[in-house]
């Protein structure tokens, strides 16, 4: 309760909360309460992100927005994703509901807000939706599987309509345990976008 009303209250003594979660970590009920300190953590987390990118979300150019969401503002993404998965998992939710509601409000009324705006005004500014530096999506077959296919290797794509890039980065770090080589990257896409359904 402590740690949540300090969060809450924007106290961004972030080091301090830290530590005290690091010091409970091998106290008896830290197990018991493992949900609790991780959404504790990734909220501690989510603040620092956001307040590193105060002043960060500016438009550039195309080219380098886009790098900057798949290096950098992504990250949000994953962080309020985790958030929710770990207050899902809580049991008593009635402490962490304020601070909950408050890493929403934050998430979607100021971050997404902002995004969402320098995206569109970026676009609608935009004489030919093009880049000279980002990978078109329909010469996905020649970069990245023909060489493949001349040499006869083996390749695996995995290929998921609406599949966020920020879950795609975790998958991707999760296949390197196991794969000898898993890359990711991103590729402009035609605009509009438009899946058939049926």
């Amino acid at each position: 309760k402590y740690l949540v009303d300090k969060l809450f209250n924007g106290i961004g003594e972030y080091d301090i909360y830290k530590n005290y979660i690091d010091n409970r970590e091998n106290k008896y009920w830290f197990d018991k309460l493992a949900n609790e300190y991780n959404l504790l953590k990734v909220s501690i987390a989510f603040f620092e992100k956001i307040k590193e990118l105060e002043n960060e979300i500016k438009i550039v150019d195309f080219d380098k927005f886009a790098k900057d969401y798949a290096d950098s503002f992504s990250e949000v993404d994953t962080l309020y994703r985790k958030m929710y998965f770990y207050y899902d998992s809580i049991e008593d939710k009635d402490v962490f509901i304020n601070l909950k509601n408050k890493i929403e409000n934050i998430y979607i009324n100021d971050f997404m807000t902002e995004l969402s705006i320098k995206w569109s005004d970026m676009i609608e500014n935009l004489t030919k939706y093009d880049s000279n530096r980002i990978t078109l999506q329909k010469d996905f077959y020649k970069n990245y599987i023909k060489p493949f296919n001349d040499k006869k290797d083996r390749i695996v794509v995995i290929i998921s309509d609406a599949f966020r890039y920020e879950c795609a980065k975790e998958l991707n770090n999760r296949l390197k345990v196991f794969a000898s080589k898993s890359d990711i990257g991103y590729m402009q896409g035609l605009v509009p976008s438009y899946t058939k359904l049926g």
